[in-house]
């Protein structure tokens, strides 16, 4: 059935095209979003037709990022785009920024699930320029149809192959192997290389007429199925069907049929799978085809795409797993999210460590990332979802200054680009050095590509250059409105030094800069202006005073263990669902059997073990027999995520204990949700079936034991 979840039809009438897209300069969420107490806008134009916004928001529920990119699909110069991770269904991967920069998108978000840290394809349907490149599966997917409409759809295939003119075959893939012993795919160069199996029939095709993947076709050779191959054109025949296939000499034609329903390929510029469907007419909206599960129920980094019925899409990003900087948000809070922005139809992207939005700030070439992503860094991902702007280039039209708005406390100094661009956004070189001037002069200096806040105030940098002007507020106030140290609280195991951060804002919730030296204090011990601590007892408090804004910090050395027992009976889970394994508890502790001989790739021993308040880490004995794996731990936290921590490896057999520290910004409320087995990653990974044991569960708490002197070190 063709039911567009949504649809725009693209309009070029002339007022339409000539309104500006928009963003609330204020979020109001219904609930389930937090009660914002403070939220700090930054919002900026792109290219006509697509602008940014960035939100730091102060919730009740803690602090939350959020960015966006909204874009106006009547606008005749705005083009929605699909890249694939270095143009190869099987890779290493590729950035969001990086696939952004060699198509030249100004905007763009991660897309589709993936297999990810094995062959990373993405796992539903992917259509790039018209061309099929993935078959789908039943899951959601954003398709982009070649009239300008864009539709939240569930998309299928149907196919067949004919060779010799007689054999006729389902297609049961399009550049995806073959299930295990059956079906029949057609890989095309965008597969990549073709991995040896000795289960599957392989055959070189050489391309006659058609666009590939549907194509017609020559038989070149059957080829080698227990050596890798390079990429090219294949039909691949599992095990069950080598009988259908057969061993067609060179020549023989092979034909290659089928089509993507509801929408046909015919009338398709592009599409990406995702899901699920959260927001459907306007309301929330439970997709059972997911992905869903508890993976999916807490505060999460996450990413999404949305649109409205005045034509404006939404790419939106959230930061998480970061308390002190964003702790994400829930699924039904993000379709909450989605209604303020006046969206009736939106659907989920793949979230976590992938969320990543990039956009081209004022100035810039490139798209860059904009937040910060839960690993640390951008990951790599399968598949994008891009937005390009067709405007072309023109003169020289404003000058563009980052940032937008000059804030810092005094004594900061502050990067500022300037760079000229044409009225689409598009950076031009400066023809000469600008002229900066600080209004009133004592507020602070620009110097060499540096602004020098020198004393409290307000006032305005004003740049020019040739014909070109502008006008920066700048806001340096005495004291910032909140005041945080980073860690709040630094739990060491023995003296050794620790960094302190300090994170100033104002109050209504902008970041400001601070000085590289800063007034710390410490109640014992030593801390240099830069923030760096060494312990001299085993208990202190770090502080710091700017401007009458007062922050502490509590640090404490050694820890002592407190023996944990299970609270309830630990029950076996595995990936995929009900493959082999067990669980055993123990009196101190839990046995887990697991089986990765055919296809399993996790097996975990639920426990859900609430852990004391202060809990930095675990300490335990491993038994393990030598099967492989690798053994992690699943930590919850008091906002509904889960951290995954490495324990050790169990290539070697015997027992042996194991210490493993949390992350010093995890939240408090800790538990440990599960101990599991993981196969491995890539080439690195067990085939092996085997049983672990851990025992002598214990808690570390900061500080010696309870009753413990506390003394000076001599």
């Amino acid at each position: 059935m063709n039911r567009l979840l949504c649809s725009v039809a693209l309009a070029l009438c002339a007022d339409t095209v000539a309104k500006a897209v928009s963003l609330p300069v204020r979020l109001a969420p219904p609930p389930p979003f937090p009660k914002i107490l403070a939220q700090a806008p930054t919002i900026f134009p792109i290219a006509p037709g697509i602008r940014y916004g960035d939100y730091d928001l102060l919730t009740a529920a803690g602090p939350v990022v959020i960015h966006i990119v909204a874009a106006n699909l009547h606008n005749p110069t705005v083009r929605l785009t699909t890249a694939l991770a270095d143009g190869q269904i099987i890779s290493s991967g590729e950035t969001v920024s990086s696939m952004a920069q060699h198509t030249g998108a100004v905007a763009g978000i991660n897309g589709d699930y993936f297999d990810i840290g094995q062959t990373n394809q993405p796992l539903n349907v992917l259509v790039h320029n018209g061309a099929l490149l993935r078959t789908p599966r039943k899951r959601a997917a954003l398709a982009i149809l070649r009239d300008g409409r864009v539709a939240f759809t569930v998309m299928s295939f149907s196919g067949s192959v004919s060779i010799g003119g007689s054999a006729v075959a389902p297609i049961d893939g399009i550049d995806q192997y073959p299930p295990p012993g059956d079906g029949i795919s057609i890989l095309t160069p965008a597969y990549g290389g073709v991995p040896p199996n000795d289960d599957t029939t392989l055959i070189a095709l050489t391309p006659l007429a058609g666009t590939p993947p549907l194509a017609s076709y020559s038989v070149a050779r059957v080829v080698d199925n227990t050596r890798a191959q390079p990429p090219g054109y294949y039909l691949a025949a599992g095990f069950n069907d080598i009988g259908t296939v057969g061993d067609p000499p060179a020549g023989t034609p092979v034909v290659a049929e089928g089509d993507l329903s509801p929408d046909s390929l015919t009338r398709l510029r592009a599409a990406i799978g995702g899901g699920p469907i959260i927001l459907r007419d306007g309301l929330p909206y439970k997709d059972p085809d997911g992905p869903n599960g508890p993976g999916y129920t807490g505060l999460i980094p996450t990413t999404g795409v949305a649109l409205a019925p005045n034509g404006t899409l939404y790419l939106i990003e959230v930061d998480g797993r970061r308390p002190y900087r964003s702790i994400g948000l829930t699924r039904l809070q993000l379709t909450a999210l989605m209604q303020a922005l006046g969206a009736t139809d939106g659907m989920a992207f793949d979230g976590g460590g992938s969320s990543t939005l990039v956009a081209r700030e004022p100035g810039a070439a490139d798209a860059t990332v904009q937040g910060h992503p839960s690993d640390g860094r951008e990951r790599r991902v399968a598949d994008a979802l891009l937005i390009e702007s067709t405007a072309p280039v023109g003169p020289p039209s404003k000058l563009a200054v980052m940032p937008m708005v000059v804030r810092a406390l005094p004594g900061s100094r502050i990067p500022v680009h300037i760079a000229a661009t044409d009225a689409a956004g598009h950076p031009l070189a400066l023809d000469t050095l600008p002229s900066v001037s600080v209004e009133p002069s004592d507020l602070g200096r620009y110097q060499d590509g540096i602004f020098i806040a020198d004393r409290p105030g307000l006032g305005r940098m004003r740049v020019q250059e040739g014909g070109l002007r502008a006008s920066i507020p700048v806001d340096i106030p005495a004291r910032p409105g909140r005041l945080l140290l980073r860690p709040p609280v630094a739990n060491l195991l023995s003296p050794s030094n620790v960094r302190f951060i300090a994170r100033a804002y104002t109050r209504a919730g902008y970041a400001l800069p601070l000085p590289s030296v800063l007034p710390w204090r410490a109640s014992s011990g030593r801390i240099d202006p830069s923030g760096l601590y060494r312990p001299l007892a085993d208990q202190a408090m770090v502080s710091l005073n700017l401007g009458g804004a007062v922050a502490r910090a509590l640090v404490t050395v050694g820890s002592h263990a407190v023996p944990l027992t299970l609270t309830q009976t630990p029950s076996l889970v595995t990936v995929p669902h009900d493959a082999g394994g067990a669980v055993l508890p123990l009196p101190d502790g839990v046995r887990l059997g697991y089986d990765f001989t055919k296809f399993e790739r996790a097996a975990y021993a639920i426990l859900d073990l609430p852990l004391p308040s202060g809990t930095f880490g675990l300490r335990f004995d491993v038994d393990s027999d030598g099967s492989g794996g690798l053994l992690r731990l699943a930590i919850g936290d008091g906002h509904g995520d889960r951290t995954l921590l490495a324990a050790t490896a169990l290539q070697r057999a015997g027992r042996r204990q194991i210490v493993v520290h949390f992350p010093a910004n995890l939240p408090q409320e800790r538990t440990l949700h599960a101990v599991y087995v993981l196969s491995g990653f890539g080439t690195h990974r067990s085939r092996a079936n085997g049983t672990v044991t851990v025992t002598h569960l214990a808690a570390l708490l900061p500080g010696g034991a309870p009753g413990t002197p506390t003394t000076e070190p001599k």
